[in-house]
């Protein structure tokens, strides 16, 4: 596994690198405007800058699909605008211009972060060990921030800190992208192609998400997924984002301190559970997530009703790993069976921001008034929503959808085999029997020539004999 782990060491240091310039970013804006407002109004402020991060993961899509030079000259602004950025709270002008540098810094930050998503995404699918590679990522930036926090105690030396970690940010992420493209024409796998044994053993079931088998699945079977995955992140999401105001309004009245030693527990946490959603190929991973979260949702009312704020705030953390994890693996791995996989594979971290938007004034008042019991009630009623969405979706279904892949899989590697098809010409038989997409479009995602694509088409027509696309697609689906 650690060899494993190794082939994408690039992908875990630019999400590692990401955590940390955004939650490094995110703690730094807050704690610069503790000194200028009132903790309820750090909240809303930070939610606001979240909002924006939203913002961004949405418009990285379109903006993948600009001309090479625009998308150079935008990256070269960013740059300079993030790094005047930091240095413009450093200085701490006025308020007003501290605000407005923050949702520009965070919009730029979600479009890089959906950059980030997908640069791994297309290097992961298939990968046994995803889930633990996100969990890793997360905990690596969660240890670079306590590290951060810990050794930068001087505003100045924070500033630095941030600036050269954003920095690094850009150049491992630069390299991800090298030998592909970032706007979605890419090789699903987004490396080199397999020998011919490769393909079949990935074909044979032995990994069902590899590039080729994720072809397989229906394109409109994988936006219902992605649809339901939506709405049970986005509960959760209101849910968790509540909780994480108490921390902090707590944290900004002097109450409690995010960055002690209880924010190592997101990392344990998210460790765990990489490792416990990649058990079987990950066929447990949304009971799992169940699970912790009716067990966590439990503890952690009942912490905060009997008074136990630090207990709430171990417990949320513990809570809060997994659902990171959970999230951000999970449509990091749908993406690509998706139509739009540069607007999916960042999905789940651009929800969970775009609710801690939607949520914070509400989620304030309720807090500020004293309203416990309301408190409770809400989460309670969002929590019963969560067991329906859950069921509806079936997301319960452990093992359905995977022996649907498997079978899928099996099923290609039996026709490659039949009729001696080679591993580029097995990769072009599932693109063009998948859906009724131009070959010009196929062509540009799989970075070849229209002329190219024909030649291995072709060559298919001629071993399975057969004269049409629609022919070749009813003979190898019946």
């Amino acid at each position: 596994m650690t060899a494993s782990l190794k082939t994408h060491a690039w992908e875990l240091m630019a999400l590692a690198l990401f955590y940390f310039v955004f939650l490094g970013g995110e703690y730094f804006f807050d704690a610069t405007l503790a000194g200028f407002m009132s903790p309820a109004d750090v909240v809303l402020n930070q939610g606001m800058i979240l909002g924006a991060s939203a913002v961004g993961f949405y418009c990285f899509e379109p903006f993948s699909r600009t001309p090479r030079r625009v998308r150079l000259g935008c990256s070269i602004a960013s740059m300079v605008v993030g790094f005047g950025g930091i240095a413009v709270l450093f200085a701490q002008p006025s308020l007003l211009l501290m605000q407005v540098i923050g949702v520009i810094c965070f919009y730029l930050l979600g479009v890089l972060g959906g950059a980030v998503h997908w640069a791994a995404s297309r290097k992961i699918a298939g990968f046994d060990h995803a889930a633990l590679l996100v969990g890793i990522a997360y905990a690596a930036g969660i240890a670079m921030q306590f590290v951060a926090n810990a050794a930068f105690l001087d505003r100045l030396a924070a500033s630095i800190a941030l600036a050269v970690g954003a920095a690094a940010l850009l150049v491992v992420c630069r390299r991800c992208f090298a030998g592909g493209r970032c706007d979605g024409a890419t090789r699903v796998s987004g490396g080199p192609m397999p020998s011919e044994r490769d393909v079949r053993d990935k074909l044979s079931g032995k990994n069902v998400s590899n590039a080729l088998g994720a072809r397989a699945t229906c394109p409109s079977a994988s936006l219902r997924g992605a649809l339901w995955l939506s709405v049970i992140v986005a509960l959760v999401s209101l849910m968790f984002v509540t909780l994480d105001n108490i921390v902090t309004l707590a944290d900004a009245g002097g109450d409690l301190d995010v960055g002690s030693w209880p924010r190592l527990l997101l990392a344990v946490s998210a460790i765990a559970a990489g490792a416990l959603f990649d058990i079987r190929q990950r066929r447990y991973m949304n009971f799992i997530m169940f699970c912790v979260l009716l067990l966590s949702t439990i503890a952690i009312l009942a912490a905060e009703t009997s008074g136990g704020l630090f207990w709430g705030l171990v417990l949320f953390y513990l809570a809060s790993g997994f659902f990171v994890t959970y999230f951000t693996a999970s449509f990091m791995l749908m993406a690509p069976k998706t139509r739009r996989p540069a607007l999916w594979a960042g999905m789940g971290r651009a929800i969970n921001n775009a609710c801690a938007f939607v949520i914070v004034a509400p989620s304030l008042a309720l807090i500020q008034t004293g309203g416990l019991i309301l408190m409770i009630a809400v989460c309670i009623v969002l929590f019963v929503a969560i067991i329906v969405v859950f069921f509806a979706s079936g997301a319960f279904r452990l093992d359905a959808a995977l022996e649907e892949e498997a079978r899928s899989a099996v099923d290609l590697a039996a026709f490659v085999e039949e009729y001696g098809l080679t591993p580029r010409e097995a990769e072009v038989l599932v693109l063009v029997t998948a859906d009724e997409r131009a070959l010009k479009e196929i062509a540009s995602e799989m970075d070849i020539s229209l002329r190219m694509l024909q030649k291995h088409l072709t060559s298919i027509y001629k071993k399975t004999d057969t004269q049409t696309r629609a022919g070749l697609t009813k003979k190898f689906l019946t």
